[in-house]
């Protein structure tokens, strides 16, 4: 496993998805996707693999998404993401998966720990 740690996010490379862990204040714009997309094709090349966006480990913590870059780089998503996957019941969390839904049409599902998504897609770390 490759960890990036960029000043708004921490990205975990694993063999078939991403951990996309977001820092306190972050904005995940064009600029954070911009960066991040770089690095995956940098360690997957265009493979599409999974997201997994886990837990704020902070419930204070908080971080917000421009839904809007689902729309310009909507092609670039749908063909890089094969899933998404929250580890939170958090209704912001939540509020920003439906986003993805809505604007992509990319699979999204709600679980409760890494390890679940592991059975369900049948993964190796």
């Amino acid at each position: 496993m490759k960890e990036i740690d960029l000043i708004e996010c921490k990205l975990k490379f694993k063999k078939h998805y991403i951990i996309l862990e977001l820092k306190d204040g972050a904005h995940f714009d064009s600029r954070l996707f911009e960066q991040s997309y770089e690095l995956k094709l940098n360690y997957y090349g265009t493979k599409p693999v999974g997201i997994i966006i886990p837990p704020r480990e902070n419930k204070q913590d908080s971080y917000s998404f421009n839904p809007l870059i689902l729309i310009e780089y909507y092609f670039t998503f749908k063909a890089q993401v094969k899933w998404v996957a929250l580890l939170s019941n958090d209704s912001i969390d939540v509020n920003h998966l439906e986003y993805v839904k809505k604007f992509t049409k990319i699979p999204c599902y709600i679980f409760k720990n890494e390890k679940e998504v592991i059975l369900r897609f049948k993964l190796t770390y």
